[in-house]
């Protein structure tokens, strides 16, 4: 729990990632009134127990540098702890007691937690983590090679609004193994939870001990209802539409991909590639592209990329492209080509914890046209499901030699992972466009794989609390 910065022993007592040649003991108070914004005050308390000879050290460097300047130096480590850990605190203050007297050495953080409790309207609740178990704190530190013993004492009060009721608090538990031991209570009394936890790490603990302790242990979720809010996230809107146009011994196909939102991200890609130069970026996407046809076995005989809507921020980041290929669509035993599409677009791979804290709207239309001597055998089956509002659509039109396929993924901020997994469960990964070419030349069009947006994530999740 401990790094020993030069000329800052006091920082070590809360952020350091080592420890000096004594066990290692503290108590942690965290009061937490939320209103009905979902904004917290929140007064943090820490004690230090022991070793006691750095606290000593401590209290006497708070004394030399004043305590003045060590304040300021522990409320900005602070600051940057939490919102590592997902807390914005504003309007911050710490405050250092006992550092000129033989108590023991307490920092007291007090602020305001904004958005600390998020609404959802999915299912009209509110959500929140409470880190009891300080999984966070932990997860920096080498807990298989300690050779001091650590002990964690904590209490939680958690006030929410007047005349909500809630819906899910910690489960009360305890785990225990070897010389360790962490554990749970939890009380719910009204709209006033509170939570004493308790974390021992004992030293020289064996790993399979601490696997034993720590397995499925999560942040545990505390939800409530009772009245609305406002939510408040961001949508990753994309458009993609694709021409294939296929001939005897290749195909062409033009892209035009268009973002959307969220604005924040569109004006950092902007920002970036201005920055790089737009023939730069240009000519990376390009050969981005290239390598990612290589590693598939498609061949490249022409391409193209435009990048369009860098000035006007009120039009959409759009790439245009365009590409001669070979071996892109693949031929089976058969001598039936095939071209496999994703109709979630991907997304079915998407992995979080939780809820999806983005909004998720992206569309797809790819537009297959054959040469007079070719004809589809193989026609993908419509798909039309949809789950409390998400939806994954996929249209099929045949028009003799042009077949079109329209796909949309529209995924609601605040969906649960249970509920996504369902929506996904019985939609495959790939469906198939089978067609054949009636030609004395031998196949080479190859893996029909539509490439992922080129600079759109898969999803910007953000980090829970």
């Amino acid at each position: 729990m401990r790094k020993i910065l030069a000329g800052f022993l006091i920082i070590s007592l809360f952020l350091g990632i080592g420890f000096a040649k004594a066990d290692y003991s503290e108590k942690f108070e965290g009061d937490y009134k939320i209103d009905e914004s979902g904004n917290a005050n929140v007064t943090f308390i820490t004690t230090w127990l022991a070793p006691e000879d750095l606290i000593n050290q401590s209290k006497e460097y708070v004394r030399n540098v004043s305590v003045e300047n060590a304040t300021k130096v522990m409320l900005s480590a602070e600051l940057r702890s939490l919102k590592n850990s997902g807390i914005n605190l504003e309007n911050a203050t710490l405050e250092l007691k006992n550092y000129d007297n033989d108590q023991p050495l307490k920092k007291i953080v007090r602020g305001v937690a904004v958005g600390f409790s998020k609404y959802y309207s999915y299912d009209d609740v509110w959500e929140f983590s409470i880190d009891a178990l300080r999984l966070f704190e932990l997860s920096n530190l080498q807990l298989g090679s300690l050779t001091e013993t650590i002990e964690f004492e904590n209490y939680y009060k958690i006030e929410l609004p007047q005349g909500v009721q809630v819906l899910e608090a910690p489960k009360s538990f305890t785990s225990e193994a070897g010389n360790s031991k962490i554990s749970i209570e939890t009380k719910v009394n009204g709209n006033i939870i509170e939570i004493h936890s308790y974390i021992k790490i004992a030293a020289n603990e064996s790993r399979e001990n601490l696997q034993t302790i720590f397995s499925n242990i999560t942040i545990p979720k505390i939800t409530y209802k009772g009245i609305k809010g406002n939510e408040v996230f961001s949508e990753w809107k994309a458009i993609r539409t694709s021409r294939i146009t296929v001939h005897d011994d290749y195909i062409e196909l033009n892209n035009t991909e268009k973002y959307l939102s969220p604005a924040d991200y569109l004006f950092y890609l902007r920002l970036q590639i201005m920055q790089l130069g737009v023939e730069n970026a240009t000519q990376m996407i390009k050969q981005n592209t290239i390598n990612q046809y290589a590693q598939q076995g498609i061949k490249v005989r022409d391409g193209s990329v435009k990048i369009l809507g860098l000035e006007n921020t009120s039009n959409p980041l759009e790439i245009d492209s365009y590409w001669a290929l070979e071996n892109y669509t693949k031929k089976n035993d058969t001598d039936i080509y095939e071209y496999p599409y994703n109709p979630t677009l991907g997304l079915k791979g998407m992995n979080f914890e939780g809820r999806l804290t983005d909004q998720v709207n992206q569309t797809a239309r790819v537009e297959f046209i054959l040469p007079e001597n070719g004809k589809f055998v193989e026609v993908p089956q419509e798909i039309n499901k949809e789950l409390n509002g998400n939806r994954v659509v996929l249209k099929v039109t045949q028009e003799g030699n042009k077949l079109v396929l329209e796909s949309t993924v529209f995924l609601r901020y605040g969906t649960p992972r249970e509920d996504f997994e369902k929506l996904m469960s019985d939609i495959p990964d790939q469906v198939v466009v089978g067609y054949s070419l009636e030609s004395k030349k031998a196949g080479v069009c190859g893996p029909g794989i539509i490439l992922g947006f080129a600079l759109l994530p898969l999803l910007g999740l953000r980090k829970r609390k």
